[in-house]
């Protein structure tokens, strides 16, 4: 069974869920064509909310407790 290829989300969508100081060491879970996102203490309370606005998509995760920066500069180290 082949799986489904996942599109990342918009670097901008990125920046927004990692921007939210308040959902800091939540889980998100990305609708990666609409870029709707949905947070949870852990996975199944995030994807239970998203499944709620989109019952047929396949999401991207992550978690909300690495500065984007930090990421940022380890992808651009890496180059």
């Amino acid at each position: 069974m082949k799986l489904p290829e996942i599109r990342r989300p918009s670097k901008n969508t990125l920046r927004k869920i990692h921007s939210i100081k308040s959902k800091r060491g939540e889980l998100a879970v990305i609708e990666p064509e609409t870029g709707d996102f949905y947070t949870g203490k852990d996975l199944l309370e995030a994807v239970k909310k998203a499944r709620k606005h989109h019952p047929e998509s396949i999401f991207y995760t992550i978690c909300n407790n690495i500065s984007l920066d930090l990421i940022n500069d380890k992808l651009t180290l890496s180059s």
